[in-house]
């Protein structure tokens, strides 16, 4: 941040974008230099797209899993597939991987092999650097850039989030699988959005910081995040994020 002013500045602007969001925690957010991992999760009474910041509360964010349920099927993934357009428009600086796993055609043992592949390649990576996350992995790629030494990890270090279809994933399998990726999430950076006509599974239910809930008539949702809790409208299928 070029001066504490500058620093001031974004960190109120912040709180604008995220209404609730303490002065500590934006000055915070602000100040990460590889940009925060943010999601549309729909618009404000004034017609404006509200944002919302899934990096953990840790690093200021309201995340790193969220869920989204409701009775319509069709308004989830809509409202899935708004998050996964608004990561595309504004990825954070350390780049983003989303993988999609929805759908009713869902095949169970496919999706568990994904999950399963995608936490070993990455607890492989910190292993193989000695690092304990992937802040810290981070972290240390920067001083080796900045001496000019090699750096024998390579550079995928990105993000992941994944987005998920809990209702076709309800074998014990799954529900395993899924449990395990919203367990080590924040130490291996995978963010997972869970959708849901209900969140009813407790060994999920306790591990996800935020969930948007789909109003019976499709066209609104309320998302909750600690005790805030937000009303928005959601856009019509085919409709989006074009001037974002």
């Amino acid at each position: 941040m070029a001066s504490s002013n500058a620093g001031k500045r974004a960190a109120r602007a912040y709180q604008q974008r995220f209404p609730g969001t303490p002065y500590p925690v934006a000055l915070r957010a602000v100040a990460r230099a590889d940009g925060a991992l943010q999601v549309v999760i729909g618009t404000d009474t004034a017609g404006r797209r509200r944002w919302v910041d899934i990096e953990e509360r840790g690093q200021g964010g309201e995340g790193p899993h969220l869920a989204v349920v409701g009775a319509s099927q069709a308004r989830r993934y809509r409202a899935v597939e708004l998050m996964i357009e608004a990561l595309a428009v504004r990825p954070p600086g350390r780049g983003v991987q989303v993988i999609t796993l929805m759908g009713t055609e869902l095949d169970q043992d496919q999706a568990v092999a994904r999950i399963t592949k995608l936490m070993k390649s990455r607890v492989e990576t910190l292993k193989h650097a000695g690092a304990r996350d992937f802040a810290a992995l981070r972290r240390r790629a920067a001083d080796l850039r900045h001496s000019d030494r090699h750096d024998p990890v390579g550079p995928d270090r990105g993000a992941v989030v994944v987005a998920v279809d809990g209702d076709a994933m309800a074998s014990p399998v799954a529900l395993d699988a899924m449990e395990l990726m919203l367990r080590i999430g924040r130490t291996l950076d995978i963010h997972t959005v869970l959708a849901a006509q209900r969140l009813d599974q407790p060994q999920l239910a306790g591990l996800v910081s935020g969930v948007l809930t789909v109003h019976d008539d499709g066209m609104a949702a309320s998302w909750r995040a600690g005790s805030t809790t937000v009303e928005v409208a959601l856009p019509a299928c085919g409709t989006g994020g074009e001037d974002w």
